[in-house]
């Protein structure tokens, strides 16, 4: 029997929470996407690389979920839930809470759309201070983190 959206978001929160990158990442399907404002859009191949990384270096990072209802003009294979890290951002140290909207449509059980979607201004004050609180909105700025964490997840697969 094939798992819910539902059940299959609460498998894949509960092993972000445990830090359990694999058990993350089995759920999603081979050609699957994803996107958030950092990442910009990942193949799967890039997606699973991305949370390997992502939680190889973040040795206290807290994670939190609570499902959310179905929205209007959902369809029946999306799963809608918030998550909140607590986590130091590697470059600075400073402590981040980011919120995060997470839509995923799931078919066959496995994960092939994964959307996050947060305030990145709110995330860069936090995590970059007065540079992120001055330049957080701008274009540039975005971009700059961007092409960062791009570099980053690049020479993560480069390892592999």
């Amino acid at each position: 029997m094939t798992r819910t959206p539902a059940e299959v978001a609460a498998d894949f929160y509960a092993a972000f929470s445990h830090r359990d990158p694999e058990g993350m990442v089995r759920l999603y399907h081979p050609h699957a996407t994803f996107t958030d404002a950092v990442f910009g859009t990942l193949n799967a191949e890039q997606t699973t690389a991305m949370w390997r990384m992502l939680l190889g270096r973040q040795q206290n990072m807290q994670v939190t979920t609570t499902p959310q209802p179905a929205r209007p003009g959902d369809a029946a294979d999306v799963a809608r839930t918030e998550w909140i890290a607590v986590y130091p951002f590697s470059a600075t140290g400073r402590t981040v809470r980011n919120v995060v909207q997470a839509r995923m449509t799931v078919r066959d059980g496995l994960i092939v759309r994964h959307e996050d979607t947060f305030d990145f201004w709110a995330w860069s004050r936090q995590a970059l201070g007065l540079p992120g609180l001055l330049l957080g909105w701008t274009p540039m700025l975005h971009a700059r983190v961007s092409r960062t964490a791009q570099e980053g997840l690049a020479a993560s697969m480069a390892k592999r």
